[in-house]
């Protein structure tokens, strides 16, 4: 309830950031804007014993700024052994030491329990989706987990155009998962710093910024294995392990600007290295250590106003993902030291236009990105899976993005939102103990997604929205052997937002969630295998039709 604006960055677009195969999502929070005290209390109700609080005071003096957040979600879920209970407090806090020295404080807790009824099998899903998984509900399956955050960050006006922006950071994770085949009992502790240096400058006739900076992250994660006996108790240690990672990240870009072409430059340089720890008992050391090779990524990014509402942009940049702790262990839990980061190429093209009332714009856009070594999961059983490396693959995709003032009207005022995207993601040379998946497309992404909200203000505060999203089916195996069927949902919701005073603003709202009662997998278990006899897990069902109402009221005090 703290974040003010989330960005997020398709593919490896931005160098200060890190170069993350996947993209970059960065979530940003600023002090109080208007001076004085504001509180907002915001309590919801819904289906399935669902309850959630936002508590949030805000205070702003001459120098100082405060935001604390309570939040709490709860429900009962709609399936067996399906009870989630969540808590969540933050603290921002900024000080403007001097005019051109500020501290920023960001701390967050959060403890969860949430229970899991796992993936079910076809029938079951079919005919039964309320049902939990007869294993994990056995033992009470379920994780817990407390989280702590703590950040520290000086922004120094240097003078002559220079700012520097240094923080730190301390992450500790505390967490227990209940499983039908084990229980896993884990700690992480991380610690970091980043360091950027930005300069701006008017220079050729146009506009200049050049930054630079270093970031370092230290995580020390241990973890033991223990076995699951009968109702979720805990049985013996089966193994202890402990892997302690560094990463190095070096970045710098340039990016000038003329009235009409825009041209970017940027490098990311990162190296990352692990020590693995065998803590366990028995004989065998397994203890082993891994440093990747610095990995290089560049990035050249142009943009050019055809007109004063054209505009048309190309990007070409590298990208690396660097295998998760999960990702370098084999199915015994040791480590598997053939496992490569991730490394591709994205291209993109595309253009950009608005109407010249502003009544509408829209985005189109292509890209390609070409990966190699794109780690994919082989599930041996339920309780061991592995991570290989699949050679090559291709992801084409074609994105498009509308906005429109439909209706203008004293009566009514409404937007339409449109998303379109089209994925064609392949294996291009994947061969797995002698199958040739090449051409493959790769599991669990649809073809077609399509996301459309509609939006309509009226008279006295009342609001109504819908949104509908629609997703094709998808391949849930590297052979393409299974697909999971398309779906549509549709979310209904509608308010009423009124101002007493210059204090007082009152919003209550309800709405439906799945409004059609739609029966479709939210989520899909790729390359589920079958163990045992029984059929493979693939399918996480959606919930059902659900409703949730809820009312906000908002105070704020002027000095």
């Amino acid at each position: 309830n703290l974040v003010d604006r989330i960005t997020v960055l398709k593919g490896p677009s931005s160098s200060i950031h890190g170069a993350a195969l996947g993209g970059t999502i960065l979530y940003r929070m600023g002090p109080p804007s208007q001076q004085g005290i504001a509180i907002r209390q915001e309590t919801s109700a819904g289906s399935y014993r669902m309850l959630q609080n936002a508590t949030q005071v805000s205070w702003k003096g001459q120098r100082t700024g405060l935001r604390l957040a309570y939040d709490k979600h709860r429900h009962k879920g709609f399936r067996e052994n399906d009870d989630y209970n969540r808590d969540a407090f933050t603290a921002l806090l900024h000080h403007q030491l001097t005019p051109h020295i500020g501290m920023t404080y960001l701390g967050r807790y959060q403890n969860l329990k949430a229970y899991i009824p796992s993936s079910l099998a076809r029938d079951t899903y079919l005919n039964h989706p309320g049902r939990a998984a007869d294993n994990w509900d056995a033992v009470s399956g379920h994780e817990t987990y407390n989280k702590m955050l703590h950040g520290l960050s000086l922004d120094i006006d240097l003078g002559n155009s220079l700012r520097n922006e240094t923080s730190v950071f301390l992450k500790n994770y505390d967490g227990k998962e209940i499983r039908p085949f084990n229980t896993l009992d884990d700690q992480t502790f991380t610690s970091g710093m980043r360091s950027l240096l930005e300069w701006k400058q008017q220079a050729a006739g146009g506009n200049i910024t050049a930054e630079a900076g270093y970031e370092l992250f230290h995580e020390n994660y241990r973890w033991k294995i223990n076995e699951t006996l009968a109702e979720g108790d805990i049985g013996d240690v089966l193994n202890k392990n402990r892997q302690r990672r560094i990463q190095n990240n070096l970045f710098a870009s340039l990016s000038m600007k003329w009235d009409r072409l825009g041209v970017s430059l940027g490098a990311n340089l990162n190296r990352t290295g692990y020590r693995y720890d065998d803590l366990s008992s028995d004989s065998l050391d397994l203890s082993d250590n891994k440093n990747y090779d610095w990995i290089a990524s560049p990035r050249v990014s142009l943009t050019y106003n055809m007109s004063d509402n054209l505009m048309a942009f190309a990007t070409i940049s590298h990208g690396f993902s660097a295998p998760s702790y999960e990702e370098t262990l084999n199915a015994q839990g040791f480590v598997n030291g053939s496992i490569q980061p991730e490394t591709g190429w994205n291209r993109e093209i595309g253009l950009r236009a608005r109407s010249a009332s502003n009544r509408w714009l829209a985005k189109v856009s292509g890209y390609s990105i070409a990966v190699q070594d794109l780690l994919v999961t082989k599930r041996l059983a339920e309780d061991r899976f592995r991570k290989i490396n699949a050679g090559k693959t291709r992801h084409n995709g074609l994105e498009i993005l509308g906005k429109f003032q439909w209706l203008s009207h004293h009566l009514v005022q409404s937007t339409l939102d449109v998303s379109y995207m089209y994925t064609d993601y392949r294996f291009r040379d994947f061969t797995d103990e002698g199958n040739d998946y090449s051409g493959n497309r790769l599991p669990g992404i649809p073809r077609h997604k399509m996301f459309v909200k509609l939006q309509a203000q009226m008279p006295a505060g009342v609001y109504l929205q819908a949104n509908w999203i629609g997703v094709d089916k998808m391949p849930m195996d590297d052979a393409n052997s299974l697909y999971s069927n398309p779906y549509g949902r549709l979310n209904l919701k509608a308010g009423i937002r009124r101002s007493f005073s210059d204090q007082w603003t009152l919003h209550l709202f309800g709405g439906i969630r799945n409004a059609t009662d739609n029966h479709f997998a939210s989520m899909i278990l790729i390359n589920a295998p079958s163990y045992g006899g029984s059929p493979p897990r693939y399918f996480y069902p959606a919930q059902p039709r659900n409703f949730f109402g809820g009312l906000s009221l908002n105070y704020a005090l002027s000095p």
